[in-house]
């Protein structure tokens, strides 16, 4: 007897293995065309954003380079002025100090340059270099190619609860003289050593300049415990006692020698004058006479020794005159008064 086959049931079996095997293939096909489809889909989205940075890009640098015509841009931070902007040329270099701040300017005049904070200016023998005294009460030396400060002195080089005052040049550039207190020092360039020449018995010492032979400071001092008036003095490096030069019964300051050597140029409040005597103070000469007599003046030699600067104590001009009288002259006005002063 023939068995009849379930029909149904093999129907049944038959859909359901092509159905399962319909499912697996449909399934993989459609996973590979999703495949695809985000493969292109991430080219196209890795195209735009390239395409998107470089728009920014290019945006961004138009803004840099139109940002100056666009009146809402904020401005561009102000360019550092070179060093070398500053500096006139060699034999005009006129640097000029009140309070605790430092200029140039020259002797044709023009508006004085701001450099460094601090007094007491003195140009180096060959111009490179300016010692002054910096806001701390030391003796600082600045490279003029750039204003670079270096401390010449430390606190352990001075008096106690005292700065340093005047720096002064040897005519070799090796050493720099000063006083601190009632103390006459003197620094080694190089080293950096300072050494106590003498400590004089005075209410106020202070160094105006080397004697043209470099073995003794000139200093101008006090010597009267009321305050009375101010003498100079040659007084040798050895420390030996110091001995009067152009005597006088009024105040003599601001003395400097002429860069030959052959002259002095000083104020005197007896002979109402800035003067110029010989080397040795004899044979006294007026360049300038004063109707009414300044406290004190000092003065500064042009380095080719044919004219002076010279300023009042309680004045914030500075005036230029030829070393025969003529030509005088203002060559600037400071903000403030009692200014110190040094040409190279």
């Amino acid at each position: 007897m023939t068995t009849r086959p379930d029909i149904p049931a093999l129907l049944a079996d038959a859909l359901h293995t092509e159905v399962d095997r319909m499912t697996v293939t449909d399934s993989q096909r459609a996973a590979e065309r999703l495949d695809r489809s985000m493969r292109r889909n991430n080219r196209t989205r890795a195209a735009l954003v390239a395409t998107a940075a470089a728009a920014v890009l290019v945006v961004a640098a138009g803004a840099a380079l139109l940002g100056g015509d666009d009146p809402t841009a904020a401005p561009p931070p102000p360019a550092k002025k070179n060093a070398t902007d500053q500096l006139p040329s060699p034999g005009h270099r006129i640097a000029v100090s009140g309070g605790d701040t430092i200029q140039l300017t020259t002797d044709t005049g023009g508006r004085p340059v701001t450099v460094l904070d601090g007094s007491m200016p003195a140009w180096s023998p060959d111009g490179s270099r300016l010692a002054y005294v910096d806001v701390e009460g030391n003796i600082a030396l600045a490279e003029v190619s750039g204003w670079r400060s270096t401390a010449l002195t430390t606190r352990a080089d001075l008096e106690p609860g005292r700065g340093a005052e005047g720096p002064t040049w040897s005519s070799d550039g090796s050493r720099i003289a000063y006083t601190t207190g009632s103390s006459v020092r003197v620094a080694d360039v190089a080293t950096r050593e300072s050494t106590t020449v003498r400590r004089m018995s005075a209410p106020f010492v202070g160094v105006s300049d080397w004697t043209p032979q470099g073995d003794s400071l000139l200093i101008r001092m006090d010597r009267s415990e009321s305050g009375g008036h101010i003498q100079l003095y040659e007084l040798p490096l050895d420390g030996t006692a110091p001995s009067r030069l152009l005597p006088g019964a009024g105040d003599t300051t601001g003395a400097r020698y002429s860069p030959d050597g052959s002259r002095i140029a000083f104020f005197d409040d007896e002979r109402l004058c800035i003067c110029v005597a010989g080397a040795d103070g004899k044979d006294v000469e007026v360049v300038h006479a004063f109707d009414v007599t300044p406290d004190t003046a000092s003065v500064s030699w042009a380095p080719d020794g044919s004219a002076l600067i010279w300023t009042e104590k309680t004045s914030n001009v500075v005036h230029l005159v030829g070393i025969d009288g003529t030509g005088e002259r203002v060559i600037t006005e400071a903000a403030v008064i009692g200014l110190t002063h040094d040409w190279s």
